[in-house]
């Protein structure tokens, strides 16, 4: 439980068997959001870029199945239902510059 943090409230008077606590709480980041592996990010970037997969596949010498790959993970993971979406969080996130 490295860096969280735990937080005891004040017993309600007359309640003196009564423990409020909250749990363990891990403050907000942006490590709390959707993690993508270095490779999911460089193939966003590309699709910002307005990339096709097969143009994204040619650019990073591997397969159009591999890159296809990618770009269903990346729209999975943000729960984007397109490439559109997915390059809007890009951009949210610092990921790509406008």
């Amino acid at each position: 439980m490295s860096g969280a943090t735990r937080e005891t409230l004040p017993v309600p008077e007359g309640d003196s068997a009564a423990v409020a606590q909250i749990a363990t709480v891990t403050p907000p980041d942006r490590a709390a959001g959707p993690r993508l592996t270095s490779r999911e990010t460089e193939v966003l970037r590309l699709m910002a870029d307005g990339l096709t997969t097969k143009e994204i596949a040619v650019h990073l010498n591997v397969r159009f199945k591999t890159a296809a790959c990618h770009r269903s993970r990346i729209l999975q993971k943000l729960s984007a239902t397109s490439t559109v979406t997915a390059v809007r969080w890009a951009i949210r996130q610092g990921l790509v510059p406008i």
